[in-house]
């Protein structure tokens, strides 16, 4: 299934998502590989970034709702994030249009990384699959896009214990 995207610099490109047909099986086997948030605490920054992406990609990528993945998402990480001792402020991609766009470009690339894992010139070019070919030529024109991981890593600072105290005491009073 895909969907068209937009970007704010008015560039647009279909972003293949799961078939709805998997959504279910892919979120179960996605929740076990997960092995509850426990397997994120203690992780280096760097170790948890990458963890983070990976599950952010294959959450994008199986597009749980019809609408509010990306919120929905974000906030999730953030939470998931803030439970394992991390925090993950997501303020920085929604400073200005450029800002937004580069992340958008990075979940995509994750999603199309996905969708058609090893995905290359030779393969799209002998594929019957007009989606693969067309996607190609998107990955090819994301190319110079951060990587989703990269970004995260930018955006995720460990929580020192006091820090952790007062989160959980504002979380209890919401």
């Amino acid at each position: 299934m895909g969907r068209i995207r937009e970007l704010e610099s008015g560039e647009r490109y279909a972003v293949p998502y799961a078939p709805r047909r998997i959504l279910e099986s892919g979120l179960a086997r996605l929740l076990t590989d997960l092995h509850g948030r426990d397997s994120l605490r203690g992780l280096s920054v760097d170790s948890f970034a990458m963890r983070m992406a990976q599950l952010y990609a294959d959450l994008d990528y199986l597009h749980p709702f019809s609408e509010g993945n990306s919120r929905t998402l974000r906030m999730f990480t953030r939470h998931l994030a803030r439970a394992v001792g991390f925090d993950l402020d997501w303020s920085p991609s929604n400073a200005d249009g450029v800002a937004r766009d580069r992340l958008y470009q990075a979940r995509d690339v994750a999603v199309i990384h996905r969708a058609f894992p090893e995905l290359d010139e030779q393969r799209a070019m002998v594929t019957d699959d007009r989606m693969e070919y067309e996607t190609f030529w998107v990955l090819q024109k994301l190319q110079q896009a951060s990587p989703l991981e990269a970004l995260i890593r930018e955006y995720v600072t460990p929580f020192h214990s006091s820090q952790q105290s007062r989160a959980r005491d504002n979380e209890l009073e919401r």
